[in-house]
């Protein structure tokens, strides 16, 4: 190991058992395949149920490095077909004109010697506004544990009473809420995530809590062949300064699409999304760094597989709702 790895591996070490950042970021870092992650009001946006499963690496080429597993779904319920009716039909028990959104997401996070597991629930409420426009109110659960796995560590004192207290797990949980202002042409949204004070526990957790205002706008709308959405948001991370993402998104044959993504970090990136097979998607981000620590690394990587299960229909459905 490096000397540079060395030192890394005790920054991430310390970062993770006193304040377990990287764990909230990587989580809610997560948003431009899944939404609902940072804006519960989101869930269910899309009318057909989607799914996904990605799998992310931190800083390639650095020891112990964060890395992150992630499984989501989100659809909104309804008695509107979905698909087709000779296959799966989206009808609910309940008459509620499909203003109704659940989602669900599980998540394990490792940095070094920390990890982060649990999940998310959220449901949102879609409510007409004009003739094309609809306003989504949304809030959602998280819950998860955070752990230490001692045996990574060789202190030099093998009786230290820090350690062996921060090997417990320390449950925890909190609340995201959120609205949105869409239709198919734009969205603006507001949300505001780990609400409440966590109480204290043997692994000091400081309180994270996030706003994030976001806002974006798709050109050629109506086009088939081809779609431009440029994209905004400012994220405010607890006492941080905040941090502005800009993703200019482009949509070909409506289906598939490549984004280009920097933000005021010092991170660029590049985010594709290809339709594989009917309703099956492969989605590939790459992100790097123009900041210090892009030097020792080969970027960051993640690897999406999906299924959208009524990707064919999802025009004529949004018409009918119009």
């Amino acid at each position: 190991m490096t000397q540079f790895q060395k030192v890394f591996f005790l920054f991430a070490f310390i970062i993770s058992t006193s304040h377990c950042f990287s764990q909230e970021v990587a989580i809610y870092d997560r948003y431009y395949l899944n939404p609902f992650l940072v804006n519960a009001a989101a869930t269910g946006m899309d009318y057909y149920p989607k799914a996904s499963m990605s799998y992310r690496k931190q800083w390639l080429g650095i020891d112990y490095s964060p890395k992150t597993l992630l499984l989501t779904g989100n659809m909104r319920v309804g008695t509107h077909d979905f698909y087709n009716p000779k296959k799966f039909i989206n009808k609910g028990p309940l008459y509620i004109k499909d203003r109704l959104g659940l989602g669900a997401a599980l998540f394990n996070d490792v940095s070094g010697p920390a990890s982060y597991n649990g999940g998310i629930l959220s449901g949102a409420c879609h409510i007409p506004v004009t003739y094309k426009s609809r306003l989504s109110l949304g809030i959602a659960g998280i819950f998860g544990g955070h752990s230490l796995n001692h045996n990574m560590l060789k202190p030099r004192d093998e009786d230290d009473a820090y350690l062996m207290e921060g090997n417990e797990t320390t449950y925890r949980a909190n609340i995201n809420a959120g609205l949105l202002l869409h239709n198919s042409t734009y969205f603006i949204g507001l949300s505001a995530n780990e609400i409440l004070t966590p109480a204290q526990s043997h692994i000091e957790l400081v309180h994270y809590r996030s706003f994030y205002l976001m806002g974006g706008y798709k050109f050629m709308e109506e086009s088939t062949a081809l779609n431009v959405e440029p994209s905004v948001t400012i994220k405010k991370i607890a006492e941080d300064d905040p941090v502005v993402d800009l993703h200019s998104k482009f949509y070909i044959q409506r289906y598939n699409w490549v984004s280009l993504f920097i933000n005021t970090q010092k991170r660029l990136g590049v985010h594709a999304c290809l339709r594989i097979y009917k309703m099956l998607y492969m989605a590939y981000n790459f992100e790097s760094s123009f900041s210090e620590v892009g030097v020792y690394n080969y970027g960051s990587h993640e690897v999406s597989l999906g299924i959208n299960l009524g990707l064919r229909g999802m025009k004529a459905i949004k018409e009918s709702n119009q």
